[in-house]
């Protein structure tokens, strides 16, 4: 390993983390407990066992990644698992149960997950399909998304619903923070500073600023106002959909991509949100419909590789056949979970009360 790939292996991480603390404070009201800083502890906590997880179980059945994306695959799982967890802890308060979740879906869910993405020999190679995903989104994002749809629709007529609220709120800086962390890990992770290099920082500056735009303009449809939360929702989904392109991407697509990713996300936040009021929703949004967004336009506009350069449908079959395996193999094994913990949760308050 050359001394600019070693110096990539160390930085990717560390801007992941400021990733999963931004996360934690973009999202601390979603459990709706009322202890805001409690609930940014767990979610912090919650990282730390997906990254146990993924260094327990993961790497020694990773055999096949590259050595230099391991330390940012484990921040990556431990930002996963606790995307995964947030629509369970808005259901249940219960941290054991919540703790349980995130420990049995990074297992089963991230890990075969991550290693189809990230490994040469993986799932996918195995199908004969090679999808593009840069930063890994259909892992660290599809599919803790994915877990929360199955839980929010087993849960649809359990639930009494909240108080009716559009999408977190973030103080400024903590967003700004965060894309500063997501746009040097996007760098490193091509473990190399080569011609690929200033295409990836410029399209993580285009992307999450026309996502900035594209969800204005969706919240002036809906609600007639503009506000520093839907630009920091912006900010998030723009760089969601541009995570799996940032190295293919032309700076204009890129551009199309962020705003498509947000607008796409945004229209969905606000019908979704204001039917269910549960704020859960956003998080399928922002990590769910954004990266399908941004993986759909890759596989049309990656440049020189996409269908509208090459006529070609190899690309587009991989990333979408990647998508739709993603998930339904999360949602099916995240309902199961579920189901299988409310279960022994309503066992568990019955001999209680009994």
């Amino acid at each position: 390993m050359n001394a600019g790939a070693a110096f990539a292996t160390i930085i990717a991480p560390m801007g992941l983390a400021i990733v999963a603390t931004g996360l934690a404070v973009l999202y601390r009201d979603i459990p709706h407990t009322g202890a805001t800083r409690r609930a940014m502890l767990l979610s912090l906590a919650i990282a730390l066992l997906g990254a146990a997880v993924w260094l327990a179980v993961g790497l020694p059945l990773g055999v096949g990644v590259t050595p230099g994306l391991m330390p940012s695959i484990t921040v990556l799982a431990g930002v996963a698992t606790t995307l995964a967890t947030y629509a369970v802890r808005e259901r249940v308060a219960s941290t054991s149960t919540a703790v349980v979740f995130a420990l049995v879906w990074c297992a089963t869910v991230f890990v075969p997950v991550a290693i189809a993405d990230f490994s040469p020999n993986g799932f996918f190679e195995s199908l004969g399909l090679t999808p593009l995903d840069h930063g890994g989104a259909l892992a660290a994002f599809i599919a803790p998304a994915s877990a929360a749809v199955s839980v929010l629709a087993i849960e649809r007529r359990r639930v009494q619903r909240i108080e009716i609220a559009t999408y977190p709120t973030s103080p400024r800086w903590t967003t700004v923070a965060m894309w500063a962390g997501w746009m040097l890990a996007l760098v490193c992770m091509e473990l190399a500073i080569d011609d690929v290099t200033p295409r990836i920082v410029v399209n993580a500056l285009l992307a999450p600023l026309f996502g900035v735009l594209g969800w204005l303009v969706i919240q002036r449809i809906h609600h007639q106002v503009s506000t520093v939360s839907g630009a920091a929702a912006g900010l998030v989904t723009g760089l969601a959909g541009i995570t799996a392109g940032a190295a293919f991407l032309d700076p204009l697509w890129a551009s199309v991509t962020g705003f498509a990713a947000a607008a796409f996300s945004a229209s969905f936040v606000h019908r979704r949100v204001r039917r269910s009021r549960l704020e859960s929703w956003f998080i399928v949004g922002a990590h769910l419909v954004a990266p399908v967004t941004g993986l759909v336009l890759l596989a049309l506009f990656a440049s020189g590789l996409g269908f509208v350069f090459t006529g070609q449908i190899g690309l587009a079959l991989a990333e979408f056949t990647s998508i739709i395996l993603t998930i339904v193999y999360s949602v099916v094994v995240s309902a199961l979970l579920w189901m299988l913990l409310r279960l022994t949760l309503a066992r568990r308050l019955v001999m209680v009360s009994g």
